[in-house]
């Protein structure tokens, strides 16, 4: 019975190392992926205070508004 423990053992630990391999793996693409998300907003202001000239109200001389409502 030894050796049937031994490999039943065997087998809980690969599941083991390869949930936590998949779980670093997701967790790596979640961090890329809230980077790549949050620098949408920074784009997006970094335009209007760059490209749109003066701003007298909080929408006025912005045509991106109109275009990402």
């Amino acid at each position: 019975m030894s050796m049937f423990t031994r490999i039943v053992e065997g087998l809980h630990g690969a599941k083991i190392e390869g949930l936590a391999k998949t779980f670093s793996r997701l967790g790596k693409i979640g961090f890329w992926l809230q980077v790549v998300l949050g620098s949408i907003p920074l784009a997006v202001t970094f335009f209007v205070f760059v490209f749109s000239g003066s701003i007298s109200g909080p929408r006025s001389g912005l045509p991106i508004v109109g275009l990402l409502s």
